[in-house]
């Protein structure tokens, strides 16, 4: 099911070595490996921060029509946002990756 995609721990951690050796100065053939590993992870997290949301829409009960709807919407919208907005989102899926929030409001949040 699309709202139970979790990113994983493995990506997190090669994410994390991504953006350390951006950081440092390597050579040319490592930075463009390096930054490609770098836009696939963050087209894996954004698809990870989908469901996500996906996730909350079906917790809450939404119709399928409008879940279907907002996340259109809140795909066309995320390819104009600021980088700033990007990384919160990324935060929030590291996140939902190293302690499994959805699982946590299942258990106290109801019976889904």
């Amino acid at each position: 099911k699309f709202s139970d995609f979790h990113a994983g721990k493995i990506f997190l951690a090669v994410y994390v070595i991504c953006v350390l050796f951006s950081i440092t100065k390597s050579s040319a053939p490592l930075n463009i490996f390096v930054s490609n590993i770098y836009v696939i992870l963050n087209t894996v997290f954004a698809y990870s921060g989908l469901s996500v949301i996906a996730f909350l829409l079906e917790f809450k009960q939404k119709s399928a029509p409008l879940r279907f709807t907002l996340i259109i919407l809140i795909s066309v919208l995320a390819v104009f946002v600021s980088f700033g907005m990007s990384m919160l989102a990324i935060f929030g899926i590291v996140f939902d990756s190293l302690f499994n929030i959805r699982e946590k409001i299942k258990q106290f949040g109801g019976t889904k």
